[in-house]
């Protein structure tokens, strides 16, 4: 069974300076292949380190020695030598440069790694943005104020507020009137009694507006624009049908 190694915990050969590289090529753990972290020296004579030995300590994890036990933790000899080799952040944009001791504490903190946004937006942030992003990130989760539905999403909420919520009131600029948003369109076209609005024959293709308290007087004015409206929509409802059959009949004697 393979050891699950945490690359978090990993100091990695490359974050040194080239000049290092090749000396410490000679101290890299032999679990997880990073210059040796916290290290340990086993009664079997192998260093680990100290991670790596606590993922399996029944027994060696190179040698498969059994009966183990760490004669040595922080060995002397190591941690001299280790503590004066200075190591760069990994992040490109950081540029700082630490002892082994304190790279992987700033690395958890560091204000220059690239991270992904935690709603899965797809986007990848500095983490020292990273809080503002998601605080405004359109798919961070998203509860209406208003009716309680949880829309999954911010991004559906306008959507939600223009179209679907039942408790999204707005006060008609005419008439002072509180209207659902959803309907507040069909209210300035029909119903209020302050504002213009559409003819019922708008449907049909009458495009003029009525004032307040003048539908009667509309209708009387236009009543052969409308009669003539009328006519040819029933009209062109009478060709649709006729072309229908037509298409339905020569369908059948295909067959």
């Amino acid at each position: 069974m393979s050891l699950q190694i945490n690359n978090n915990n990993i100091i990695k050969l490359e974050w040194f300076e080239e000049s290092d590289q090749k000396d410490l090529s000679n101290y890299l753990c032999k679990i997880c292949s990073g210059v040796y972290n916290n290290p340990v020296l086993l009664s079997c004579g192998h260093i680990l380190c100290k991670k790596c030995y606590d993922l399996d300590k029944t027994k060696c994890s190179i040698c498969n020695e059994t009966n183990i036990s760490i004669q040595s933790e922080n060995p002397r000899f190591l941690t001299l030598y280790l503590s004066k080799k200075i190591c760069k952040c990994k992040n490109e944009q950081c540029g700082k440069k630490f002892n082994i001791e304190n790279i992987l504490s700033h690395l958890k903190e560091c204000p220059k790694e690239i991270l992904p946004c935690k709603y899965n937006c797809g986007n990848k942030i500095l983490r020292e943005n990273l809080e503002n992003h998601e605080r405004g990130c359109p798919h961070r989760p998203c509860v209406c104020t208003l009716c309680g539905k949880d829309l999954q999403k911010f991004k559906y909420l306008e959507n939600h507020l223009e179209k679907e919520c039942d408790k999204n009131f707005i006060k008609c600029e005419f008439c002072e009137e509180n209207i659902l948003k959803k309907n507040i369109e069909a209210h300035l076209n029909f119903n209020c009694t302050k504002s213009d609005k559409k003819c019922m024959f708008s449907v049909i293709g009458c495009e003029e507006k009525i004032a307040p308290n003048g539908n009667e007087e509309h209708l009387e004015k236009y009543k052969l624009k409308h009669i003539e409206l009328l006519a040819q929509f029933l009209l062109d409802i009478n060709n649709k049908t006729l072309n229908i059959y037509k298409k339905i009949n020569w369908m059948e004697k295909k067959k």
